[in-house]
C-alpha cells in the first residue's frame, strides 16, 4: 500500500497525464490501463534502474505489433470459432457505420457462441 505522499503523487501524475493528453477520466478505471501497470510493476522488481524510456516503443513499433497480435489471436480463435459454426451455435452480427467528421467507414462484426 502507498503511503499519503507517493499515494497522492501517483494521483497528481494520473490527473496530468488525462488532462494533458485529453483523456476521459474513466480512462483509469480501464483494465487495460491495470495490465500495463500491473507488468510495469512486475518488470520493476526484475530490473531495479528501469526508465520508462526502457519500457515504451515508438508508434509505428506498436502499429506492426497490432497486426503481429491480431495474427496470433486469429490462429487460436479460429478453431473455436468454426467448432461453433459447424455446431450451429455461433452467431455473427455485422455492424456498419460512418464517422462524417473523419470522413471514414467502419465495419464492426460481434461473434456471439454458446458451447452444446
Amino acid at each position: 500500500m502507498l503511503n499519503s505522499t507517493d499515494s497522492t503523487n501517483m494521483k497528481d501524475e494520473l490527473t496530468k497525464w488525462v488532462c494533458r493528453s485529453a483523456r476521459p477520466f474513466n480512462i483509469v478505471a480501464d483494465a487495460g490501463l491495470r495490465d500495463v501497470l500491473q507488468t510495469v510493476l512486475d518488470l520493476g522488481k526484475t530490473y531495479q534502474d528501469l526508465k520508462s524510456t526502457d519500457l515504451l516503443v515508438i508508434p509505428t513499433t506498436m502499429a506492426k505489433n497490432v497486426h503481429q497480435l491480431v495474427e496470433r489471436y486469429r490462429s487460436l480463435l479460429q478453431p473455436l470459432v468454426t467448432e461453433q459454426a459447424e455446431n450451429n451455435c455461433l452467431c455473427l452480427c455485422p455492424d456498419l457505420w460512418n464517422d462524417e467528421y473523419r470522413k471514414a467507414n467502419y465495419l464492426d462484426l460481434t461473434a456471439n457462441y454458446f458451447y452444446k
